[in-house]
């Protein structure tokens, strides 16, 4: 490989994880990653493209740092931590033409997305792309204990296979490949494959739409959008960060009350439901909301 392509284009509103090389992903004017900017290597972040200029001044920014880049990382059709953002799957496959036309790694953060969260078994199936590189977890585990995973072409693959030492991808945690993680991974992609899951999360974004819209009449909300299994309040700015937090914290225990946990986060409240979730749930859950908004 090129050593000297050792930087990567990232997204505004994007997040990939706390540890040193997923921090540097992070929007570096976000929340979570902000204090870290002086600490953390600097990659390229770019504003995520959704027009025609847009998308000319990506392929040019692609093209100006083609000689220190590696790859484009970016969470499809969801930006998770950085605000439950959604956008289109045109916009997706149009981001991933880019990224091959200038011989770029494509690197699909599915850890969130991934085993139908947003509809289909990979959010990236929606756009018809292959990426090069897929990470994957949460859901692998149905959510029962930590394991991640990172899938990848042949050709990946094969760049690290080797008897010499000096090439391999000497990288993994102390837990890496824990047996009763892996054990829980195994039970839940077997649970994938012998049910039918879309039409679980088609049920459940059913629900979240009819449910939720009634939020668009509320004096506080700015928006509320569905997408699968992830149903999003977004409220009005609020004057200060302080208030903001204040106020979500302070809904946090409130909703206790109710018997619910939900974890809102700056001005967004989000649901995003385990599978097996019934309609009188999805209710106790939207009720809450609604008594303490």
């Amino acid at each position: 490989g090129n050593k000297r392509k050792n930087k990567f284009v990232c997204f505004k509103n994007g997040y990939h994880g706390d540890t040193m090389g997923a921090l540097s992903l992070n929007d570096p004017e976000s929340w979570i990653a902000k204090a870290f900017n002086n600490y953390a290597p600097q990659q390229f972040c770019v504003d995520l493209p959704f027009d025609e200029y847009g998308f000319a001044e990506f392929e040019e920014i692609l093209s100006g740092v083609n000689k220190d880049v590696a790859a484009v990382i970016i969470e499809p059709l969801v930006q998770g931590a950085g605000g439950l953002k959604f956008y289109s799957a045109d916009i997706l496959a149009e981001i991933y033409r880019l990224t091959k036309k200038h011989n770029l790694l494509f690197i699909a953060d599915e850890i969130m997305t991934g085993f139908y969260r947003a509809g289909n078994i990979f959010a990236c199936n929606e756009a018809g792309i292959v990426p090069d590189i897929m990470c994957i977890g949460k859901a692998l585990t149905g959510g029962m204990i930590s394991l991640g995973a990172v899938v990848t072409t042949d050709e990946i693959f094969n760049a690290f296979l080797s008897d010499t030492l000096d090439k391999a991808l000497l990288h993994g945690p102390t837990f890496m490949a824990n047996p009763l993680a892996c054990s829980a991974a195994i039970a839940s992609l077997e649970l994938f494959e012998q049910e039918n899951y879309i039409e679980k999360v088609e049920r459940i974004e059913g629900w979240l739409s009819k449910k939720l819209m009634q939020f668009r009449f509320n004096p506080k909300v700015a928006e509320v959008r569905v997408k699968g299994a992830i149903g999003v309040v977004e409220l009005k700015p609020f004057s200060s960060s302080d208030e903001m937090w204040n106020y979500m914290f302070a809904l946090r225990q409130k909703c206790l009350k109710h018997n619910v946990w939900l974890r809102p986060f700056e001005n967004i409240i989000y649901i995003m439901p385990n599978f097996n979730i019934t309609e009188n749930e999805i209710d106790q859950l939207v009720n809450a909301i609604r008594e303490e908004l």
